[in-house]
């Protein structure tokens, strides 16, 4: 249709209509040179937009085995920025991009219709390859392509080689974000192991896509065979040895405990690789077993929210090892807590609502994981209790605990035990809704009298629906110790923590609407401990709760701040 060969730079193809070419509907090839023209890239800065490219490659009398043909070929082409171009029913890919074809930018096109199959080269809606970096493709929309051989809707393989005079490195450091990938015959996103040149691809940033009803996986990690699709593809199951040498480094995905959302607010626990960004997404409901595992592993419809493993937001904190039976594993050394909290919008809460699970990937060091099991089911509750806690002083214990609750809830019961095992209700506290917000409840209690009680909460909501909180213990003796002053305060907190061994103390610290402000581990001596917050200085003034705990032994101290 539209050829550009060899030392031209900075050009425009723009609001063209191209169909029923012979070959490629738009080539823009730098390795093929025109007499005394360079041969390193030199066709760079190109924009093409606004096309409509219909039937590339539809012509009888080529061969079908070997016509190699795309929609737009763009090899040796650095800086391009393709965007808003309509393409339907290529032959073989519907952008490729090639040899040193590095920081372009693919964005806002729609690729659809690729019905005929060809295995020559992987067939696909855009591929990075070829010693291309930092390219960027993002809001693409790339459905309905189900050509039996169509391997995934954007592929990216660490094949390394380059045209004359040019540089050859790794495939790498590319970002995909922000795409719509749906109802294709092969997977949404391949990360290749395509690599008979001795590359490899890694550093692939894969974020916030939506991909759904793909007959493969939603990401595809070590893809190797170039013709495989429908299922073909294999899950990369999580081992202890990442980073691993193959595409985006095999990266370990999460693997989620629990997901709860009261109101709009998304409690997510689970464990994954320490200090990774963990990026959240209802399922599509699809049924991705491949080859013949047993858990589901789906595709992300909708992204929710991103946590970062280890951040201030991550209220979760340990190791732990895990296996499944799959064969997903990890050891202590591999595998961190997380537990997150989000606040989702209208329109999140609407879609996961009619939906029942969740997925998640991981992301480190620019390298992205596939979807991981989606075993998760969402629980709805009425009222989510994010924390309990309390303390012993004046011959009373005083409880206090963090929710959010919606309208459908009713009252908390207090309820008390000697031996951690009867339980009996001593007070009812009513439901405080605050719009699904954060709310802060208290409790006091004369009547422990023991050394050691045990304290648990029964939750309750309209209808009599009841489940019960986990039980915290209040040792009078050693509450009674641990003195927190000046209160008031202004500036600084101290905090007088007596231990009768070497031990752990965590010190958080709460706003008004159960708002983590400070959270801080410190290490105990033998003896007393001082230790000192100064963040009170930076702090407005109002009331605020401390929380210490140690070992089974949670305390609480209200602070009050005046400025």
């Amino acid at each position: 249709g539209i050829f550009v060969q060899a030392n031209r730079h900075y050009g425009f193809i723009t609001h063209n209509y191209i169909a029923w070419a012979g070959v490629n509907g738009i080539n823009l090839n730098c390795a093929v040179n025109t007499p005394a023209s360079p041969t390193y890239p030199v066709i760079r800065g190109w924009t093409i937009q606004d096309n409509y490219i219909l039937h590339p490659s539809n012509n009888t009398t080529l061969n079908s085995a070997t016509n190699v043909c795309d929609a737009a070929s763009c090899l040796g082409t650095p800086r391009l920025t393709y965007q808003r171009n309509y393409i339907e029913d290529t032959y073989q890919t519907a952008l490729d991009l090639g040899h040193n074809g590095d920081t372009s930018l693919v964005e806002n096109n729609t690729i659809t219709g690729t019905v005929r199959a060809i295995s020559v080269l992987p067939q696909a809606g855009i591929r990075v390859t070829a010693s291309c970096r930092a390219v960027v493709l993002q809001k693409n929309v790339i459905y309905n392509n189900t050509s039996s051989l169509f391997t995934g809707g954007i592929y990216i393989d660490g094949v390394k080689t380059s045209i004359a005079n040019a540089s050859t490195y790794n495939t790498a450091n590319n970002t995909i974000t922000l795409n719509n990938i749906h109802d294709n015959k092969g997977s949404g996103i391949v990360i290749s192991n395509l690599n008979s040149s001795g590359g490899v691809t890694t550093g692939n940033l894969i974020s916030q896509n939506s991909t759904y009803n793909n007959a493969g996986l939603g990401i595809d990690l070590g893809l190797a065979n170039t013709s495989s699709s429908n299922g073909t593809t294999s899950v990369t199951i999580n081992d202890d040895g990442d980073p691993d040498a193959g595409a985006n480094t095999l990266q370990n995905f999460p693997i989620l405990d629990s997901a709860t959302i009261t109101g709009f607010s998304l409690t997510v626990y689970g464990k994954g690789p320490a200090g990774a960004t963990i990026e959240f997404f209802t399922c599509d409901g699809g049924i991705n077993k491949f080859p013949s595992y047993t858990l589901n592993y789906g595709e992300g419809k909708n992204y929710l929210a991103t946590g970062t493993e280890g951040s201030g937001a991550d209220l979760a904190s340990g190791v732990v090892a895990y296996s499944d039976v799959d064969g997903n594993s990890a050891s202590t050394t591999k595998a961190s807590k997380f537990q997150f909290i989000f606040t989702l919008t209208a329109a999140q809460k609407a879609a996961v609502s009619s939906l029942d699970s969740l997925t998640s990937t991981a992301t480190l060091a620019g390298n992205t994981s596939e979807f991981g099991p989606q075993a998760i089911k969402f629980t709805v509750l009425s009222c989510q209790l994010l924390d309990l806690s309390g303390t012993y002083a004046n011959r009373k214990t005083s409880l206090t605990w963090t929710a959010i609750c919606d309208q459908k809830f009713n009252y908390f019961d207090v309820e008390f035990s000697s031996d951690g095992t009867h339980f009996s209700p001593v007070g009812r506290v009513p439901a405080n809704y605050n719009n699904n917000q954060r709310a802060v409840y208290g409790f006091e209690y004369s009547g422990q009298g023991n050394a050691v009680g045990y304290y648990r909460l029964k939750i309750v909501d309209k209808q009599e629906n009841y489940r019960y909180s986990n039980s915290i213990i209040i040792r009078i003796r050693e509450s009674a110790e641990i003195i927190v002053g000046p209160n008031p305060a202004s500036d600084f907190i101290t905090v007088t923590i007596p231990s009768a061994k070497a031990d752990v103390v965590q010190l958080t610290l709460f706003n008004a609407l159960g708002s983590v402000l400070v959270n801080r581990q410190e290490a105990l001596r033998a003896g007393s401990n001082v230790f000192t917050l100064q963040e009170p200085a930076q702090l407005s003034a109002g009331t605020y709760a401390l929380r210490i705990t140690r070992g089974d032994e949670v305390v609480s101290r209200q602070v009050i701040i005046r400025k």
